[in-house]
């Protein structure tokens, strides 16, 4: 039996009410912008059942692969992830559950974040959210550290140049333990992949994510920021 829009809604209000910084952009899409991001929570209903489990994400107000224009933006996360409960076992959430089970799950969100979502965000606490990406097996075992490291460098270049440089360092290093012929295979020439990133102009980039904050359609999006 499908799920009805008052359920729906319901369970949102639910989690806005934990997440007050959170706004419905949809019914399963609970959104904030911070810096040169979209983040948030989004409810994904789980198949056959009355179910949902809640997973973080985060979309660049940057651009991506598909373009730089709002629409294009929000068209896959850069970042998306579940949470668990103290077993390490996924949640199967029903629509209609108590407050004082989700109340367990509020509490596991948290404290599976690197930061307060409701305020203002550390960037050190934010890099060591996508540190925890990154040194997730699955993450190593499908060589996806590179497009983690570029989100680490795209919001430390909304920061600064320095800060940015800071990242370039980092990803030099780092990459050493990589297996060049598989990243060949999934992004080309890793000098071409990381001159890319270095030819970025910083101008350009602010421009494209302050042009996509006025975007109507994230106008009652409540915003923080980044911060050093």
């Amino acid at each position: 039996m499908p799920i009805s829009s008052a359920d729906k809604k319901e369970t949102a209000k639910t989690w806005i009410k934990a997440f007050p910084t959170l706004c419905a952009y949809a019914q399963d899409k609970l959104y904030k912008v911070v810096g040169p991001f979209i983040m948030g929570i989004e409810i994904i209903k789980l198949p056959r059942v009355d179910e949902y489990r809640p997973h973080f994400v985060l979309y660049p107000l940057y651009g991506n692969s598909s373009g730089s224009d709002l629409k294009a933006c929000m068209t896959y996360p850069v970042l998306l992830f579940e949470f668990f409960n103290k077993k390490n076992l996924q949640y199967s959430i029903a629509y209609k559950n108590s407050l004082s089970i989700l109340q367990e799950v509020f509490t596991d969100v948290k404290n599976q974040l690197a930061f307060n979502i409701d305020g203002e965000i550390d960037v050190t606490s934010f890099y060591k959210l996508i540190d925890t990406q990154i040194n997730n097996g699955l993450v190593k075992k499908q060589l996806k550290e590179p497009e983690y490291y570029e989100v680490k460098y795209y919001s430390a270049l909304y920061l600064s140049s320095k800060e940015a440089e800071v990242i370039l360092e980092q990803i030099q290093k780092d990459s050493k333990s990589w297996d060049m012929n598989r990243f060949s295979a999934y992004y080309g020439d890793f000098e071409n992949w990381l001159n890319d990133l270095k030819k970025v102009k910083r101008s350009k980039f602010i421009s494209v994510i302050e042009k996509n904050k006025s975007d109507k359609r994230i106008a009652k999006l409540q915003q923080s920021e980044l911060k050093i």
